[in-house]
């Protein structure tokens, strides 16, 4: 199954948050699932901890990398062109979108 990581999903899942649930952690532990994670949620995580707005166990460059090679993650790019797309395209059209790329309904932990 494809896995893509929300901010809080990819935070605690890291630090070995409590919050994160068993059903949660299971998924992400699995082999058999590849996880991803947005470069969305690494430049807000990098606007928090600028702001002094979120505190992480260890400095950015270190946690992220630390974070996104132990658990493989594969790092999704954003583009104009991306966005441009989503922006003219309706819900209906952007969720369909999302299921068939994934080839499989799209998936939230």
């Amino acid at each position: 199954m494809k896995l893509l990581l929300d901010t809080h999903t990819f935070l605690w899942h890291a630090d070995g948050d409590p919050r994160m649930s068993p059903s949660a952690t299971a998924l992400l532990i699995d082999p058999a699932n590849e996880l991803f994670l947005s470069m969305a949620t690494e430049w807000e995580i990098a606007i928090k901890v600028g702001l002094k707005k979120l505190v992480l166990s260890s400095p950015y460059v270190s946690f992220m990398t630390q974070a996104i090679t132990g658990y493989a993650l594969t790092e999704l790019s954003i583009t104009f062109e991306d966005c441009a797309e989503y922006e003219r395209a309706s819900f209906y059209e952007r969720l369909s979108h999302q299921e068939s790329e994934a080839g499989e309904p799209a998936t939230y932990p």
